[in-house]
Order: structure tokens, then C-alpha cells, then sequence
């Protein structure tokens, strides 16, 4: 029997030195890290030349049975730059000399000895010949180290935050401050500061506008510190030659300020100048490029960018391969041609689309001249004739000008087909008189039956709603003022019905019949719309009192209204006085008295009218010679050979009228013929009396 204190049997030898030997440390070098990268359960990662190489070390390995093997050599490795800074100090400052003042601050901020090096004092003359390098930039102020200096003017990290690339430098504190920090560690000057500082110690400061200060003068507060705490210790006599001191130094600082901003922008100039060099230079290489491939007719016919605007396409001085400012190398042309060849073909359908919309706008041109003719020499505005928009619109016209080929269309072309529009006019005509006359429901209902004959009644007044109505009319220097009201055929020929203002992305597609001198800018003719005419009901029973006094029908017409011209007395303005051949009064025509109770009255249909004798009304018209005079100096004549053409000026005087024919036209004034070369504009009204203080007898009223 064993004891209890007797040793356990001995183990295995083997198995024991297996238990208690430690495992063998595996040493990672470079030679054999990717080796043993399994070892650890990682995947190991390859590059090509990487596997290559590992799989000619295990073949190696296997067939020799060598644990060692040569690493194969790497030719042109890059030397490491680790024994730099023990150079000697005159090698090092050769090379130093060499490099920009930006390289300098960087090389300095690599590591501490290439820092104590650069900053020690003994490496000024580093520093001057380095900021030498730079042209025209002024020296160094005295006041302050080089390597401040090179750090000011060269280094874009905001002295605060070390926020990079911040380009607010003010010059004069000498910082450069990003908006968050400027707001830290600025002050303004203003009344506040004054009242607990006092004016004297603001003049002593560097100060310089801040933009997110509200352009305020503002100082440091360091420099405010500084120069409160050393006043303070300062008797009165030493402050005030304290502050002189500091003035001048201020005052030294703001011109040498000065002078380095104007460095400062002249340098940006001259940067954009070379950008701009060599973004020229590559769009010229990518264009001889494109050519060369067989791009030179929409090289040719690249869009302006108000034209790349409009129709929205790119320019090729925007696209991103081109706009680049960086040399066009082989490599790189091998990267975007493809991008390059799919810009031109967009800018082969924007070409192709530009021809067709010349030949569009050329064979439109050419029917408005034949259509133009037409009218001049087929009793012209005898009736309402289609504005250029309209006729455009015609099927047998827009038929031909929208056909698909290649051909050009002379005027002759477009005469034979104005052979049918005697039949196209009546239907255009009477759509056209009908939507005026169902703007208004009094018109539509109580002359239902008469459409025809109520658009020429003198009871249809209508009105312009357009709110740039006064513009178009005085667009000509010597313009009257608009009518208010307007009768049968002004209203339909009233030219804010056949025009509109385009804004500037769409005015160039309807250039082709824009109205020229005297109208808004960006002025066409549009389809012929009754949208701005708005019907006058209180005018329109101011017209039925009128013609009751007069012993006129409702249904008496305005062109009989304006032969028989009567006149009338406002019994409203004279306080019920009648004519007795005694009582002085005044005597208007029935357009004029009808603006004048519309205006004067508020449109009271209750007011009363008298009509003058008929003797007493032709004693005034005989007198009223001066008319035919008023009539060729107001702007109602228009040139019949521009009319419905691209730039179509609004109606001028006579006289004008005759010097646009003579320069426009050469054609003289005793050439030019009524109908042919001039008329009369349909849409203005005819010349009015005015009204005549007189003395006449109440006239009879007939019955029509």
C-alpha cells in the first residue's frame, strides 16, 4: 500500500518536455511577414508581383530545403530623406535658398530639426533670399520676422481656428481670419468703444473694414490690450508721446498695408490670366483634336452662351474635360475622347436643328413679304385683315414653311397660295368679331341676333386691361396718352390684341415677328386674342343717355355718330342751365362727353345732356381748322411696307412717318402714296374738339 505522501508516477519524457517547453516566438521582419500572415488565421493579400514573387520563394524553398532565401532586389527605390537635417548648414542653406517662401513654411512644420534650423536666427538670410524669389513683392516690414511675414501672405490657414483655405487677409491688423474668428477677436471702433476707451486711444490702433462686421473699422483686441495696459502705466506726459509713437507706427503699417494688397491683387489677376492661358490652350488642342476626327462642322457652329442658355445646351468652354486648367496630354486625350465624341454628337443635333430653325425663319420671312403685298395692294384695312401670327397659323401657309425639305421658298411661292385667302378671311373675321363681342354677357344676350351689326354700334365701348398698355404708347417721345374707351374699329385693330412681352429665355424663338422701335422691349405678335379687352357697361349706357338726347336708335352705328359729329352740353356741369343763345356753356363732342362723365361724373348714367342747334355746331366745326393739323402731328400713321414684318415700329406722326420712309425705304414724300407706302392706324381714334366755351341755341333731336 502506497503512502499518501508518495510522489505520482512520472510522466512520459517526450510528452512532458511537449507540456512544459514554451511555444517558439515567430519574428515578423520583411522578409518573411507575408509568410507567415496564415499563421494568424488572416487571409493574406497579394498584389501581382507580390504573388509572384512568394510563389518563386516557395518553389525555392521546396526544392532546396533552405529556410533562407535572398530577397530579390527593387530597382529604383527612392532614397529616404532622414539624414537631411544633419547636413552641413551651407549645403543646407543653398538649398533652402532655392525654394518659394510656401515651400519654406512647409518643410519648416515637417519635423522639430528641420524647425530649429529654419527658426533659429542664424537663418534669416534663408528667409530674405527665399521672399526674394517672389517678384515685386514689397520687403519685409522691420517689425516683424520673415517667417511671420512669409506666413501672412502665402499661407491660406485662418490664424485663429487654422481653418484652411481662407482668403480673408487684413493687411493692416496683419491676420488672417476666417468670419467666425473675425467676429472673436476683432472690435469695432465705433461710438461704443469711444465712450469707454476714448477717441484718442482708436487712433492709435491699426484698423482696417470687416466685411462680416458690417464693413465697420475694427482693431484687435490684443492690440487694444496692449496699448490700454502700457497707457496705464504711463504718466500724462509719456502717454502723449506714447500715442504719437503708436500713431505712427499705425500710420507706417496702413501704407505698407497698401502696397501689399495691391501686390496681393495684381497676383490674383496674373493667376487668372495664366489660368485662363491654359484652359485656352487645351480647348484649342481638344478642338484640333475633334477635328481631326471629323468634327469641324459643329466645331464651326458651337453655341455663344446666351445661345447654350436658351436652348439649353452646354458650352465647350464649360464642359468639365475642357474647362480644366491643365495641359491636353496624350494620356489624357485617351480618357475623354469618348466623353468628347458624345458632347459632339449632342452638338451635331443641336447644329442640325439650328439650320432647320434659319431655314424656318427664312421661308417666314419670305411669306410675310408676299402677305404684305397683299394687303397693300387689295384694299387694305378695309376690314380687319389677320395679324402676321394669324396668318403664319394658316394651314395653307404653315403647310408649306414647315415642309420637310431642304429647300429655299421665294415670296412667289407664298402669292400663289394668298389666291385662296378671300376664302380663309370671312371665317377668321367673324370668329374673331364674335369672341370680342362674347367678352361681355350684355352684348351676347340683348344683341344675340345682330353679332355682325352690334360690334358697329356706338353702345360697344370696350377697354384695355393690359397692365403695360401705357408703355407701348409711350414708347415714342411724342405720344398722347392712351384712349380709355375705345369704339368700333379700334378696339378690334388695337394692337395690344396681336402683340405680347416674351420674357428674354423665349423671346428668340418668335425673333422673327418682333415689333421694333416704339414698343416694349421683347415685343412679338401673337395670335389675334380678345383677352385684353374689357367691355364698358357704365360707358355703354352713358352712350344710350347720349343718343336719346340726340333721337338715335340704340342701334345707331359709330361711324354715323362720327359724320354727323354732335355736340353736347353736360346740364350736370352748368346746374340745370339749358342753351338760350345767352348762357355761356361748354360744348363737347359725343366721344369727348362720354370720356368726360366717365371721368368727371364716375360714369353716372344719370346725368343729363342737351344738344347744341345744328347751325351753332357747324359754326364750331368751321372753326376747328387747327384739326387736320392735330391729326398729322398725333402718333396715328403707320408705314405699310413694314407692316406684319420683323420689327414693325409703332405708329409715329406724319412727319416722322415721311422721314422713316425717305431713310428706311427711299422713298420720297411726294412718292409715296395713301394705302401703299402709309395709312391711317385702324386702331386709333379719330382727332377730337375740344371743348369750346360758347353761346349756343338747343338744337332739335330727330328721330332715326
Amino acid at each position: 500500500m502506497t503512502s499518501p505522501s508518495a510522489p505520482a508516477p512520472a510522466r512520459d519524457d517526450a510528452s512532458a518536455k511537449e507540456n512544459t517547453s514554451p511555444k517558439k516566438r515567430i519574428k515578423i521582419t520583411e522578409d518573411n511577414g507575408w509568410r507567415h500572415v496564415p499563421h494568424f488565421g488572416l487571409k493574406p493579400y497579394f498584389t501581382p508581383a507580390a504573388r509572384t514573387e512568394y510563389a518563386e520563394e516557395q518553389y525555392c524553398v521546396k526544392e532546396s530545403g533552405c529556410t533562407q532565401v535572398k530577397k530579390k532586389s527593387r530597382m529604383g527605390l527612392k532614397a529616404g530623406l532622414k539624414l537631411l537635417p544633419s547636413m552641413p548648414l551651407d549645403i543646407l542653406f543653398e538649398i533652402f535658398g532655392r525654394l518659394m517662401p510656401i515651400d519654406l513654411l512647409h518643410l519648416a512644420r515637417t519635423t522639430k530639426p528641420f524647425r530649429r534650423v529654419l527658426m533659429h536666427r542664424s537663418s534669416v538670410s534663408v528667409w530674405v533670399e527665399v521672399l526674394a524669389n517672389v517678384p515685386d513683392l514689397p520687403l519685409c516690414p522691420d517689425d516683424i520676422p520673415q517667417p511671420e511675414y512669409a506666413n501672412l501672405v502665402f499661407d491660406t490657414h485662418c490664424h485663429g481656428c487654422f481653418k484652411p483655405n481662407i482668403r480673408n487677409v487684413y493687411w493692416r491688423l496683419r491676420v488672417r481670419y476666417c468670419s467666425a474668428c473675425a467676429r472673436k477677436y476683432l472690435e469695432p471702433l465705433d461710438d461704443r468703444f469711444r465712450f469707454k476707451y476714448g477717441p484718442k486711444i482708436a487712433r492709435c490702433l491699426p484698423h482696417e473694414e470687416v466685411l462680416s462686421l458690417r464693413d465697420q473699422s475694427c482693431c484687435l483686441i490684443v492690440d487694444r490690450e496692449a496699448v490700454v495696459a502700457a497707457l496705464e502705466k504711463l504718466g500724462p506726459e509719456e502717454r502723449s508721446e506714447y500715442r504719437r509713437q503708436q500713431k505712427e507706427r499705425a500710420d507706417a503699417r496702413g501704407a505698407h498695408a497698401s502696397v501689399l494688397e495691391e501686390w496681393a491683387t495684381n497676383q490674383i489677376k496674373n493667376r487668372e490670366i495664366e489660368l485662363d492661358i491654359l484652359r485656352e490652350q487645351r480647348r484649342e488642342a481638344i478642338a484640333a483634336k475633334l477635328d481631326l476626327l471629323g468634327w469641324s462642322d459643329e466645331i464651326v457652329a458651337l453655341p455663344d452662351r446666351f445661345e447654350a442658355k436658351l436652348w439649353d445646351v452646354v458650352v465647350l468652354d464649360d464642359h468639365p474635360h475642357v474647362k480644366q486648367a491643365k495641359p491636353l496630354t496624350d494620356r489624357i486625350w485617351a480618357n475623354i475622347e469618348s466623353d468628347m465624341i458624345k458632347y459632339m454628337e449632342i452638338m451635331k443635333q443641336y447644329r442640325l436643328g439650328k439650320e432647320r430653325r434659319a431655314l424656318i425663319q427664312r421661308r417666314r420671312t419670305a411669306a410675310l413679304e408676299a402677305y404684305c403685298d397683299h394687303q397693300r395692294y387689295n384694299t387694305v384695312y378695309a376690314h380687319l385683315w389677320p395679324a402676321a401670327a394669324d396668318y403664319l397659323l394658316w394651314d395653307r401657309i404653315e403647310a408649306l414653311i414647315e415642309q420637310p425639305s431642304d429647300d429655299e421658298l421665294p415670296a412667289d411661292v407664298f402669292k400663289e397660295a394668298l389666291r385662296d385667302i378671300d376664302d380663309w378671311m370671312p371665317h377668321w373675321c367673324n370668329r374673331r368679331i364674335a369672341d370680342a363681342m362674347a367678352s361681355c354677357d350684355t352684348y351676347n344676350i340683348d344683341y344675340w341676333c345682330y353679332v355682325d351689326e352690334s360690334s358697329e354700334w356706338a353702345t360697344t365701348v370696350f377697354s384695355c386691361k393690359n397692365r403695360i398698355h401705357s408703355l407701348h404708347d409711350h414708347g415714342v417721345s411724342d405720344a398722347v396718352p392712351p384712349a380709355t374707351l375705345m369704339w368700333w374699329p379700334e378696339y378690334m385693330h388695337h394692337h395690344c390684341n396681336r402683340m405680347k412681352v416674351l420674357p428674354p429665355w423665349e423671346f428668340h424663338k418668335h425673333e422673327g415677328i418682333s415689333l421694333g422701335e416704339g414698343y416694349y422691349p421683347r415685343t412679338v405678335q401673337k395670335p389675334w386674342s380678345a383677352e385684353h379687352l374689357q367691355p364698358e357697361e357704365k360707358a355703354r349706357k352713358v352712350v344710350l343717355n347720349i343718343l336719346r338726347t340726340c333721337g338715335y336708335s340704340a342701334q345707331t352705328t359709330t361711324e354715323f355718330m362720327d359724320e354727323k359729329d354732335p355736340r353736347l352740353v353736360c346740364l350736370k356741369c352748368s346746374f340745370g342751365g339749358r342753351c338760350d343763345g345767352d348762357r355761356q356753356v361748354v360744348a363737347r363732342g359725343w366721344r369727348d362727353s362720354v370720356n368726360h362723365c366717365m371721368t368727371k361724373h364716375w360714369g353716372d348714367a344719370t346725368v343729363q345732356w342737351e344738344k347744341i342747334s345744328d347751325e351753332d355746331a357747324e359754326v364750331l366745326r368751321r372753326s376747328e381748322v387747327w384739326l387736320k393739323e392735330q391729326d398729322d402731328l398725333a402718333p396715328v400713321w403707320r408705314c405699310a411696307l413694314c407692316h406684319d414684318k420683323k420689327g414693325e415700329p409703332l405708329s409715329t406722326s406724319k412727319e416722322a412717318l415721311f422721314n422713316h420712309l425717305s431713310e428706311r425705304h427711299s422713298i420720297s414724300r411726294l412718292d409715296a402714296e395713301w394705302n401703299i407706302n402709309y395709312l391711317r392706324n385702324p386702331g386709333t381714334p379719330p382727332v377730337q374738339p375740344k371743348p369750346t366755351k360758347c353761346r349756343p341755341k338747343a338744337g332739335t333731336t330727330g328721330r332715326l
